[in-house]
């Protein structure tokens, strides 16, 4: 059993028997999660901007808003973002708004969302 915050986790280790059981015979929720992670990570590429001028509110203490901004602006220039360059510019979400063929982007994006939320 891998331990959890309420029982004083102090660090994340991977559970691969969990991984193992949830995806090995289902690798279309490994493919939703690998295309949600994507659209997770351009979405804060490409709104980094805004992010990063946003106010976030001290929640009751003062130090909050500043944790809060700080933490967003270390995401924001994170490895993980720079290095994901080329999976950016191989998803073009302009696609899902036009019509014809390239209409069905939109339908199997909402598609893939839905079996996620499920």
């Amino acid at each position: 059993m891998q331990p959890s915050k309420k029982h004083n986790r102090t660090s994340y280790t991977p559970n691969f028997q969990l991984f193992h059981s949830a995806f090995s015979t289902n690798p279309e929720r490994l493919r939703n999660l690998h295309f949600s992670y994507v659209v997770l990570l351009r979405a804060l590429k490409r709104g980094g901007d805004f992010l990063r001028r946003l106010p976030f509110g001290d929640g009751g203490d003062p130090k909050d808003g500043g944790v809060s901004s700080l933490l967003i602006g270390r995401l924001l220039d994170s490895t993980v973002l720079s290095s994901c360059s080329d999976v950016f510019e191989a998803f073009d979400e302009s696609l899902m708004f036009k019509t014809g063929e390239e209409a069905m982007i939109k339908t199997n994006f909402k598609g893939v969302f839905h079996n996620i939320s499920r």
